[in-house]
């Protein structure tokens, strides 16, 4: 009964947007998801894959795409293992211990500033590439939601 009711709700806040998009408009996601390669990675349930395309994907997010895109290629981006590596080396932040923990972190690069700053200098996130302090929160959030949450399963969680 409540995923009937979560299924209506979806329906009823999607309708709109839907009836006003290009009638191709799910055609272009569909393709253009096929030619990333995500149907693949779903079926092969590859969590790790699935994270980068992610964390690729949210770098366009405030700012032009060719800027993302020679941001990018300039400086790379974080992936599934570096953040793996990151955590799996013991970090002394408390905020790092888990998903439930990483709550107000804070970390804003522009500024080098954190909620927890005795452990910015041996802090990973100001370690990897990123544009902006948020982009690199948004991938520690979603890397710790993915092991704390889905067990390091991302498709099973969402199946």
């Amino acid at each position: 009964m409540e995923r009937d009711q979560a299924w209506k709700h979806l329906r009823t806040v999607a309708r709109p947007a839907l009836t006003l998009a290009p009638p191709v408009y799910l055609d272009r996601i569909r393709t253009n998801l096929a030619a990333d390669g995500v149907p693949h990675a779903v079926a092969r349930r590859n969590t790790p894959w699935i994270f980068d395309w992610l964390i690729g994907v949210s770098q366009f997010q405030g700012i032009s795409d060719a800027n993302a895109i020679a941001y990018t290629a300039k400086h790379g981006i974080v992936g599934w293992n570096d953040i793996r590596t990151a955590l799996d080396a013991g970090p002394a932040c408390r905020r790092l211990r888990s998903y439930w923990h990483f709550e107000g972190c804070g970390y804003r690069k522009a500024k080098g500033t954190c909620s927890e700053p005795e452990h910015l200098s041996s802090c990973s996130l100001p370690r990897h590439p990123a544009r902006k302090g948020s982009l690199i929160q948004a991938a520690y959030a979603l890397h710790l939601f993915v092991r704390d949450i889905c067990n390091d399963d991302l498709v099973g969680w969402i199946d």
